[in-house]
């Protein structure tokens, strides 16, 4: 800081007061807090103008300012592994984890999928359930260990972020909490159908990651469905707006990413995608806090609704599969 001329400060005290009854010193400070306020309303006025600035695409949100995101997703190796990356970001202010299934509740969901789809479909279902567990859950473990998903655990999410429990977000507990919670947004890799009451509380509402191209292949192990339909073109990942329908809102980003593993190891070729979803989320979430989030749609695209693998299915995709490798 520069030498300050005693002379001259003596100057500026014994000088006589303007006009309004201010010493000049005091008028500059007055002209300084006018010039500050017209400074901010420069500011505002630019800042409503960019956000009226028409652009391409639909705008979806509009923020300027880091946000409230919490990620909202069940316990497995591959979900918890993306919170995780998420939570390094500092991007995150917590995850809410839905609990694992108790077997009353997974005897009620089983209940409901037999009243819906019959026993012939559901016991297809079962089935092939129990062929995994004998069958192909060990070269599925061993080739998650290979992706490196067995390195992160609830404890280890809990040390870097808020991490919260509840059986749903459609029970009074869940709702609950969001609502104490307040988000902005909330980043979701959940199987559940959230309600629309429970959608409307985030001010810039649910984002999800499906591990599939939308809106072509819908609900879940979307790239077992489009390898058995030999579309490894359809095999990737959608980042999209979550509504109350299944799969059905407007669509953020999407990438095509070719399969990685054969069709019987398609519940890992779903952990790949969603692990390779977290940097199209960290992406989203970036251009939420800047404003600069569009969506869109897809007219005339077809779209499918898939539901779980059943044995018959997939005694069939491998025999699909064998074929095309033949005539290839």
């Amino acid at each position: 800081m520069g030498r300050q001329d005693p002379e001259a400060a003596e100057r500026r005290d014994a000088a006589p007061p303007d006009g309004r009854g201010r010493a000049p010193h005091c008028r500059t400070l007055v002209l300084a807090s006018r010039a500050r306020a017209g400074a901010r309303v420069d500011a505002a006025q630019r800042r409503r103008r960019v956000a009226r600035r028409p652009d391409r695409g639909r705008p979806r949100f509009v923020s300027a300012m880091p946000l409230r995101t919490f990620v909202y997703t069940f316990e497995s190796a591959s979900t918890l592994a993306v919170a995780r990356r998420l939570a390094a970001t500092g991007k995150i202010s917590g995850v809410i984890l839905q609990r694992p299934m108790g077997f009353a509740a997974k005897l009620a969901l089983l209940g409901r999928r037999l009243k819906r789809y019959g026993v012939i479909r559901v016991g297809d279902e079962v089935l092939f359930q129990l062929f995994y567990r004998l069958f192909l859950k060990g070269a599925d473990e061993r080739l998650r260990r290979g992706l490196g998903l067995r390195e992160t655990t609830k404890e280890m999410l809990a040390a870097a972020v808020d991490v919260f429990e509840v059986d749903s977000l459609n029970t009074f507990e869940g709702r609950t909490l969001v609502e104490r919670l307040r988000p902005d947004l909330v980043v979701m890799m959940s199987r559940e159908m959230v309600q629309t009451d429970v959608l409307s509380i985030p001010r810039l509402g649910f984002v999800g990651c499906h591990p599939g191209i939308l809106p072509d292949y819908r609900g879940v192990y979307a790239p077992f469905w489009a390898m058995r339909d030999g579309r490894a073109d359809k095999v990737g990942l959608t980042v999209y707006v979550a509504n109350d329908g299944v799969d059905t809102g407007p669509l953020i980003a999407e990438r095509a990413l070719p399969p990685q593993f054969a069709i019987r190891h398609f519940k890992v070729e779903c952990d790949r995608l969603l692990i390779e979803g977290a940097q199209d989320l960290i992406d989203v979430i970036d251009q939420a806090e800047s404003g600069q989030l569009r969506t869109y749609t897809k007219s005339g695209a077809a779209s499918r609704l898939f539901s779980h693998v059943g044995l018959s299915h997939f005694v069939d995709a491998l025999v699909h599969s064998a074929r095309r490798g033949s005539a290839a």
